[in-house]
């Protein structure tokens, strides 16, 4: 099965996510819904004195009329690249910001978006680990620097055994069978490896979907994500396979170290399931 319905989290303002998902649903002949989340303001108080509501009103519309134009923009593209696609401006709920997107996201094949510009005020990638936690479905993270659009030439899996990185590789599978090449890479990091060969039943799962895929061992250079990211540069790799790890704490995922490198570091496209 491939994928066919994915969901596209934009911004008010342009970036490299918009061109990249489209040419990503055109290779997949997949339909885009695009979606771009807005705050909903919140009634305040400063120096003693309550914001009047008409302010809150007049800001709600302001941010409603940027997302609207963006999406707008998105559409057009979408026209002009053969991509069915529909928009849709979402408002975070006040009492559970993060229940009504992540039950959104539960409805697509695959999200796409963009990374956070670490150099941007208030950079945060909540929206993706949001996603990532709480929909069940994979999440493709575009770096904010990408220029190129999506391609297939090398993809890499980052094999652990783990059932994170399961999931990751089971729900990755309609992108590896595009692939010229799959590297499944696993990263010798010091701790006691598991009674089977690492990597070594996730390559013969993958050859039998007839996907051209070898298995690559590397030792650790500083810690796991560094050296996925720096084998990633030295291979040429267009696409990054792996598993989003995390835990729960007082009923919200806090995330795994390798994760949060990979989202805040990342340079090349990264899909990640949980």
């Amino acid at each position: 099965m491939g994928m066919r319905d994915i969901l596209v989290l934009i911004d008010r303002e342009p970036s490299p996510v918009e061109p990249y998902a489209l040419a990503l649903a055109a290779a997949l002949k997949a339909h885009a819904t695009a979606a771009c989340v807005i705050p909903e303001p919140q009634a305040a108080r400063y120096g003693g004195w309550e914001i009047p509501s008409d302010i809150f009103r007049q800001a709600r519309e302001q941010l409603r009329q940027e997302a609207e134009k963006a999406l707008g923009n998105f559409a057009a593209a979408a026209q002009l690249a053969g991509v069915a696609c529909e928009t849709l401006v979402m408002t975070t709920e006040p009492r559970d910001p993060d229940r009504g997107l992540a039950r959104l996201a539960g409805h697509f094949d695959m999200v796409v978006i963009e990374q956070a510009d670490p150099a941007a005020p208030a950079a945060s990638n909540d929206l993706a680990e949001i996603v990532l936690f709480g929909s069940g479905r994979p999440v493709l993270m575009v770096p904010y620097i990408q220029r190129d659009g999506p391609a297939f030439g090398t993809v890499l899996v980052a094999w652990d055994g783990s059932q994170v990185a399961a999931r990751s590789v089971g729900d990755a599978v309609p992108l590896l069978t595009s692939a010229k090449r799959v590297q499944v890479v696993t990263v010798l990091a010091g701790r006691q490896e598991r009674p089977e060969i690492p990597g070594f039943d996730i390559v013969s799962h993958l050859s039998r979907h007839g996907i051209n895929v070898e298995l690559r061992k590397l030792v650790v250079a500083g810690n796991v994500a560094n050296t996925l990211l720096s084998h990633a540069t030295d291979v040429g790799a267009d696409l990054l396979i792996m598993g989003g790890y995390g835990h729960s704490r007082f009923r919200e995922f806090v995330l795994g170290g390798t994760t949060r490198t990979i989202m805040q570091t990342m340079t090349v496209p990264t899909f990640m399931a949980h």
